[in-house]
């Protein structure tokens, strides 16, 4: 190999001019199974948005079976049920009522039932943050900023 040929790798592309969805196209990539939220869903208008800290309390069980952990509560009325790994409560609960948008107590992700995929917009920001504060002793949630440092 001499000097001017390019390096063995992924990609001839500048790492600078790398962007998130050239990054998925490598075919290193094809098989990974990668969680893309949705960047906006019609159902962000359902949320209410006046949260009170009580409600988003980690510790609510349940309002259907008193599970306490894998719970969701729903952006709509603020009421908690477990997930659909447990007994499907939030599932019913999001049938059943309409309210289409809950947040995970696990992991703060937003799922929407009537668009069956997670969400990540800014409208969600105030709620996701009522739970972070909840589950981390008051600690505000970072503020989201995508950062993809290829370099090492």
């Amino acid at each position: 190999m001499s000097d001017n040929d390019p390096q063995p790798g992924p990609s001839n592309e500048a790492k600078d001019d790398m962007t998130l969805a050239k990054l998925l196209s490598m075919p290193e990539n094809a098989n990974a199974n990668l969680v893309m939220p949705l960047s906006w869903c019609p159902h962000l208008e359902t949320i209410k948005n006046d949260i009170k800290s009580e409600d988003f309390d980690i510790g609510k069980k349940c309002e259907s079976c008193d599970n306490i952990g894998e719970n969701w509560i729903c952006l709509v009325c603020h009421k908690v049920f477990c997930s659909r790994y447990v007994m499907e409560h939030m599932l019913m609960h999001g049938l059943e009522s309409e309210h289409l948008m809950a947040l995970s107590f696990s992991d703060l992700s937003v799922w929407c039932y009537g668009c069956d995929d997670y969400v990540d917009n800014e409208r969600l920001h105030k709620a996701q943050n009522a739970l972070h504060k909840n589950k981390f002793n008051g600690e505000e949630m970072p503020k989201k900023t995508v950062v993809i440092n290829l370099s090492s």
